[in-house]
């Protein structure tokens, strides 16, 4: 072999082995590449990771907080469930007061009623006599509903109107006013 043989040769292993590098190289770019690609995925994971971290402290310290102001809420409930039985118990209490009073009332009910029929009819009766004293028919219509009404001013300007003979002198001093009354029917005239 000749000199230029061996030049060609060599220059064809160095050819081969500049190929070869190229390969290694281009290989050793690519493992470069996924090697900080895997380390921006490992910083980004564990910056992912510690936020994470932080969210959950953040979420935990939430919870916490939560379950502190659902603690004092059920708190308050209780106490006002405790406070509901109390006023529960004095309602029941006072129904059972209503319900034994309940009779009495109706009984007072009634006795206030026949009191007050008494004394409108005693009343009415008593403006009966008034009217038929002053010489007035108690069935005359505006006198009959003087005494329905028990109405003293309007009876006693019915016996005004009238002006019969022989009023009695108490009419006359009701009519002028402030003059007491004397005789039988004077505390009409102080009830009108």
């Amino acid at each position: 072999m000749d000199e230029s043989q061996k030049k060609i040769a060599e220059l064809e292993a160095k050819l081969m082995l500049a190929e070869q590098k190229s390969e290694n190289d281009e290989e050793m770019r690519k493992k470069d590449e996924e090697l900080e690609q895997a380390q921006a995925d490992k910083a980004k994971a564990e910056a992912d990771k510690t936020k994470a971290e932080a969210d959950l402290a953040a979420a935990q310290n939430t919870i916490s907080e939560k379950d502190t102001t659902i603690a004092e809420k059920d708190t308050a409930i209780a106490e006002r469930d405790a406070a509901i039985v109390v006023k529960d118990a004095r309602i029941a209490e006072l129904e059972a007061q209503v319900a034994e009073l309940t009779p009495f009332k109706s009984q007072a009910e009634a006795l206030e009623a026949e009191k007050a029929a008494a004394e409108l009819t005693a009343k009415q009766t008593e403006l009966m006599h008034f009217a038929e004293a002053q010489g007035l028919d108690p069935k005359a219509e505006v006198v009959a509903a003087a005494i329905q009404n028990v109405d003293y001013a309007a009876l006693i300007a019915e016996v005004n109107k009238n002006g019969k003979p022989g009023v009695k002198p108490m009419v006359a001093s009701y009519a002028m006013g402030g003059i007491a009354a004397k005789g039988e029917y004077d505390d009409l005239l102080e009830k009108a």
